[in-house]
């Protein structure tokens, strides 16, 4: 039993995934004090959701990304709020980085939209090709970069083929320089079915990008103004309304790292709090030792 090996292990922090249940179970069995902590508003599955809620029974100390996701997930119990945060220094908008990037990329004259979102079904990939088709019916110099990792890469790419737009779009997978390509677009798009508080939607409005997103993710996530919520679904010609939206936005590109500070989402600020949060939980467990 790890918790009998290791009597030094007073307090077990846990990320709610479904393995939680588990360890959170044993934690509180050998008598451990426990930090639970939500990143999302909501599960992909009946099972996880079980699970996850089971784990917050377990919870002496719960944490959330988001009031959304810590009423979901501990009801009426009081939660902290600890925001996913960044190293906004890194996302803050340069225009000299931008031209420096956009002219070795080739894409000096291009309008470029972009998104930071895996291949899977839930990102709805082939609903953000719908309307990468709709903004280059109107405007044929558009581009697309895309981050992103995913089960569904090669169906991806058959339908970039199929419509004869693979040379536009550029699947970049994992990358590690995400804030200075956030630097090089003109426009955020994520029109998945379902999200939490998506920090790709936070670092692109640390970037200083209009965010075009789909109207199933929080307005809580709209720390700047910049945010547009539209519709996934219907009417039938939507991602076309996404495309009329997307071109006729006149954003002014400016640095917004400030409201993003001051929305509680400063990695530096945030994990002084996490800091001193742990050095007043061990003055207790000490405490109670004594």
């Amino acid at each position: 039993n790890h918790f009998a090996n290791h009597p030094e292990h007073q307090i077990v922090h846990g990320h709610f995934f479904s393995i939680s249940a588990v360890y959170f179970a044993f934690a509180k069995q050998a008598n451990r004090i426990t930090v639970g902590h939500i990143h999302a508003s909501q599960s992909d599955s009946i099972l996880k959701t079980l699970l996850e809620k089971r784990i917050s029974k377990y919870t002496d100390y719960p944490i959330a990304c988001s009031e959304e996701a810590g009423c979901w997930i501990y009801g009426h119990r009081t939660f902290a709020i600890l925001h996913n945060a960044l190293d906004i220094k890194l996302y803050r908008y340069n225009p000299e980085t931008r031209r420096i990037l956009r002219k070795k990329l080739g894409l000096s004259d291009n309008l470029v939209v972009g998104t930071i979102a895996n291949y899977s079904v839930v990102k709805n990939p082939m609903g953000l090709i719908d309307i990468f088709l709709a903004v280059k019916k109107k405007n044929p110099k558009v581009k697309l970069l895309w981050v992103g990792e995913g089960s569904m890469r090669a169906e991806i790419e058959n339908r970039l083929i199929k419509e004869g737009v693979s040379k536009d779009v550029s699947l970049l997978g994992s990358r590690y320089d995400v804030p200075s390509l956030l630097q090089t677009i003109d426009a955020f798009l994520l029109p998945s079915f379902n999200e939490g508080v998506p920090v790709s939607v936070i670092e692109a409005q640390a970037a200083g990008l209009p965010c075009f997103i789909s109207d199933s993710v929080t307005r809580g996530v709209d720390i700047t103004g910049l945010c547009h919520f539209l519709p996934i679904v219907k009417p039938n010609n939507w991602a076309e309304l996404w495309a009329d939206t997307i071109l006729a936005d006149r954003t002014k590109r400016e640095d917004r790292s400030s409201q993003i500070c001051e929305a509680g989402y400063d990695i530096q600020s945030t994990s002084k709090w996490l800091s001193d949060f742990y050095l007043t939980i061990a003055e207790q467990v000490k405490g109670c030792k004594k």
